[in-house]
């Protein structure tokens, strides 16, 4: 990956690794950078696979997180608010369900009414 690719100049990738603009070239010239340099270049250009391989295919622009296969892209606040959506879905699947066996038994009470 070269430093363009994550929308650095050579000055600031190379800043970024720690080394000399020399240094910086020599690597691209050799095609020979450290797997620690081409990891960053990735993370810097976005790309989170460089941090863990289950995040192929999702990448960061502009404070978004996005997928290939998610034409959508994630906020930070749509994750804060994961744990809330889902605290709510389980207490909405509980009320439907009691809601469900109040139902099941109104046939049943009625029956009894009718006959007495």
């Amino acid at each position: 990956m070269r430093f363009e690719d994550a929308a650095l100049s050579l000055a600031a990738a190379s800043a970024a690794c720690g080394v000399s603009e020399r240094t910086f070239r020599r690597w691209e010239a050799d095609n020979r950078a450290p797997l620690a340099v081409l990891k960053l270049l990735r993370l810097l250009a976005g790309r989170l696979d460089s941090i863990d391989s289950k995040f192929s295919g999702f990448w960061i622009s502009q404070g978004r997180i996005f997928n290939d296969q998610f034409p959508q892209e994630i906020l930070a606040g749509d994750l804060r608010a994961a744990n809330y959506v889902q605290q709510e879905r389980d207490f909405l699947r509980t009320e439907i369900g009691k809601l469900s066996a109040q139902r099941a038994e109104k046939p049943a009470m009625i029956r009894i009414a009718y006959a007495g």
